[in-house]
């Protein structure tokens, strides 16, 4: 993925971005100003593209990024997050990073190479009618090794997960939706200063003819609270398969250097 920066005035009511890149999707987006916090001034929009899809690439890509951009005022900023999809077959995240069914490979991770920063990007081509669980976490991370995320929280991250996939009238793929952390706020204001959240169930994903139609794309509007053990792995329950009740998510920083 590519990105792609755009800063417009708050004047307005209402703003439109695309993103035009040769070689890419195109990228819309629609945001309404008042909705803005007017401590940022201007609004900010931080987008990564996705490049066209090839004939050998999976159906659908799915992008985890974040609004804010470098030097958006605090408690804004780009927050490490791990983005984890739930197929029937297994998991497919930064620790999984290939997925595979009755010996067929149906999805892999194409960025983020490590758990930290993203944007993370994982391509799947799920059978028709089956369900993927789209998830974000954010795990615990060294204070020294990633020192940036000191004070750094899932609700103030602006994360927002684009699905990009192949149509019948789009052969190389084109954005299909996005879910959007920060539309959860209209209507449960209070959790925009819970900081003891760490997970974002994001949305079910179900197509019904993988390739051809729209895919269903529901939001799950939910942040949950993970379990953390003593060498600070995380565990949650995806909530979608039996497999992943307890999913864990290890420690990224055992052995990096030195945490004293």
């Amino acid at each position: 993925s590519d990105v792609y920066k755009r800063q417009v005035s708050t004047q307005s009511t209402g703003i439109y971005v695309e993103a035009v890149v040769s070689t890419f999707i195109n990228f819309y987006w629609a945001a309404n100003t008042s909705n803005i916090d007017p401590s940022l001034g201007t609004y900010r929009l931080r987008v990564h593209l996705s490049k066209a899809l090839a004939s050998t690439d999976f159906n659908y890509r799915v992008v985890n990024t974040w609004k804010p951009t470098d030097a958006t005022p605090l408690p804004y900023g780009p927050t490490d997050l791990n983005l984890h999809l739930f197929h029937s077959a297994g998991a497919l995240d930064i620790n999984n990073p290939t997925l595979t069914s009755q010996g067929f490979a149906i999805g892999k991770a194409v960025a983020d190479s490590k758990q930290s920063g993203g944007p993370a990007t994982m391509d799947i081509s799920p059978n028709g009618g089956v369900l993927v669980a789209v998830w974000n976490s954010k795990p615990p991370r060294s204070s020294v090794i990633a020192p940036s995320q000191n004070g750094r929280y899932l609700v103030d991250s602006g994360s927002y997960v684009v699905f990009y996939g192949k149509t019948s009238n789009a052969a190389t793929g084109k954005q299909l939706g996005q879910v959007v952390m920060d539309e959860i706020f209209f209507t449960q204001p209070a959790m925009k200063s819970n900081h003891t959240v760490d997970l974002w169930y994001v949305s079910n994903f179900t197509p019904s003819q993988p390739g051809v139609d729209q895919p269903a794309i529901v939001g799950q509007s939910k942040f949950k609270t993970s379990t953390i053990n003593g060498a600070k792995d995380m565990f949650f329950d995806c909530e979608a398969y039996s497999y992943c009740n307890n999913f864990k998510v290890p420690y990224s920083d055992n052995g990096r250097r030195s945490e004293v």
